[in-house]
Formats: C-alpha cells, structure tokens, sequence
C-alpha cells in the first residue's frame, strides 16, 4: 500500500557557491524549496508541503544520504535526474522496497554535467531500464512544456540551432 511520496533530487548546483553551513535539514532546504512551491500552488494553501510532510505524506531525500536506507510503501519521485550520475542512479534504484512506484523525472538536455562521462551514466542507466520488463518509458514533447510560451520557444530554437549546427551548446 502506497502511503507516502519521497521525492529524492541530487545536490548538484548550476554553479558553485561552496559548502553551506548549517545541519543536513538548512543544507537541503534550499533544494526543497521548489517542492514547497509546488504544494502550495497545487493545493492552494500555505504552508501544503509542510503539513504533509508533518503527517508523513511527504519526504525529501538527497542522494547524499540514501546509503544503507530501503524504501518502501512509496511513490518515488527521482527529478532533474539529468543531474544525477551513475553512481548515484545506481544508489537510488537499490534503495527501492517493496510496494512502490519509482518515476525518474527530467531532461538529458538539461544536465548541469559538463563531461561526456559524468553525462553518459544517465544514458547507460536509461539502456538498462529500456531493456527492464518493469518500466515503461514516457517522453514528453515541446507541446507539453506548460511553464511559459517563452520557454518552449526558447527550447524549440535551441534544439533546431543545435540540430542543424549552427550553434554549440555545451556551456
């Protein structure tokens, strides 16, 4: 029985801005933050995430500390994985219990990875699960970019420049 939500993103900034002081909770809470948001704007209510994560409906979980966890009982939502590695893919995929949903949420064009290996492991992982009998892949289009007309015609161009390679975008 399904019973809680984990949404587990990794820690990987656009650009570094060093070691955050403060405990496990103040660090992460800025990678939350989007989460918070999100609940609020769905729910139509202050403070949405924080009373589900009070009930236990809700939990937040970074790839730094999975190590020795097992998830169960769960919807897992696993987003911007385009910024998460090999290693890390691995980690959240042997943490899964019984009785869960696992949805790995994001956009390989949209790594913050610069290096042809570190941007690999999400592909290799991707081969995997394409080969897996208990996955099924969905990919979404231009037509479902809902954030802002400006993003989906900034991304329709970027793709159509990069496609006919009049521009280069590995920055």
């Amino acid at each position: 029985e399904i019973k809680k939500l984990v949404v587990i993103r990794s820690v990987v900034p656009t650009r570094d801005i060093g070691f955050l002081p403060g405990t496990e909770e103040e660090k992460t809470e800025v990678y939350k933050a989007p989460y918070i948001q999100i609940f609020d704007n769905v729910f139509k209510g202050a403070n949405a995430y924080k009373r589900a994560e009070s009930s236990g409906q809700v939990e937040f979980e970074t790839t730094s500390f999975l190590r020795g966890k097992t998830i169960s009982n769960a919807v897992i939502l696993i987003d911007e994985m385009q910024n998460c590695n090999g290693r890390e893919l691995n980690t959240i995929m042997t943490r899964v219990g019984q009785d869960c949903r696992v949805i790995f949420a994001g956009d390989y064009y949209q790594s913050d990875f610069f290096k042809g290996n570190e941007k690999g492991g999400i592909l290799s992982f991707l081969r995997i699960l394409q080969e897996m009998t208990n996955f099924t892949e969905v990919e979404f289009t231009w037509s479902d970019i809902v954030r802002s007309n400006l993003v989906r015609d900034f991304i329709m161009t970027k793709e159509r420049l990069q496609k006919d390679e009049i521009i280069r975008t590995d920055w």
